[in-house]
């Protein structure tokens, strides 16, 4: 049998795959770049007014550069700080992509992820049906570092829930928990013999291999 793929449009592709935050940047170095060549022209404007030598081209391309730099780190400075102002940067988990969500729709129960957010990821669960969040434990027998024989314990998230959990790995999401896993320590860390890794997926998935 035959599948035909039909062509699409990378552009396109590539733009759905951007966030909100990310079209913001992409607009912020765009302006920016305006911004430093025209003050690039205007430096040689006054430089040649001033000596009366024409600026060559090294020096008016690290004007320009210089420039860009500077305007660059300021307009993405800004809209980091009207982002903060206004709203939260959020995941959500089915489409696998950040988006700014105003602060107003931070109430009640879920009013305190605002404060979170400034420290962790906070998720959406746009999937439609129940999460489960859990931990495993993998514990270091003989140089090796396995899961263990306990069962874990997780928590139902409901669909179109703002929810947060602190050290979940993209890779984590919707997949079984390896039988084994590396530590990699600091230097001069504290070595422990277990570590645990936060797993995501449906609830339907791991009635199973998790207890809820």
């Amino acid at each position: 049998m035959n599948i035909q793929i039909p062509p699409c449009n990378l552009s396109l592709v590539l733009l759905a795959d951007l966030s909100d935050r990310d079209i913001e940047i992409f607009a912020a170095f765009g302006i920016s770049a305006v911004v430093a060549l025209i003050i690039a022209f205007i430096l040689k404007k006054i430089f040649e007014k001033r000596y009366y030598v024409e600026m060559n081209s090294n020096a008016f391309f690290g004007c320009f550069v210089l420039a860009f730099v500077i305007v660059s780190c300021i307009a993405v400075s800004a809209t980091s700080e009207s982002d903060n102002k206004d709203s939260v940067s959020v995941y959500f988990v089915s489409e696998r992509k950040f988006k700014n969500v105003p602060k107003t729709e931070f109430v009640g129960s879920n009013a305190q992820l605002c404060e979170y957010s400034r420290f962790h990821e906070v998720y959406y669960n746009d999937t439609g049906r129940d999460l489960v969040e859990y931990s495993v434990k993998y514990i270091k027998t003989n140089g090796i570092v396995g899961t263990g024989t306990d069962l874990p314990t997780g928590h139902i998230i409901k669909p179109n829930t703002y929810f947060w959990i602190v050290g979940l790995r993209e890779e984590n999401m919707f997949c079984k928990p390896p039988d084994a896993t590396t530590i990699t320590y600091r230097k001069n860390a504290r070595v422990s013999d277990y570590t645990y890794l936060k797993f995501l997926d449906y609830a339907d998935n791991v009635r199973r291999e998790v207890k809820f």
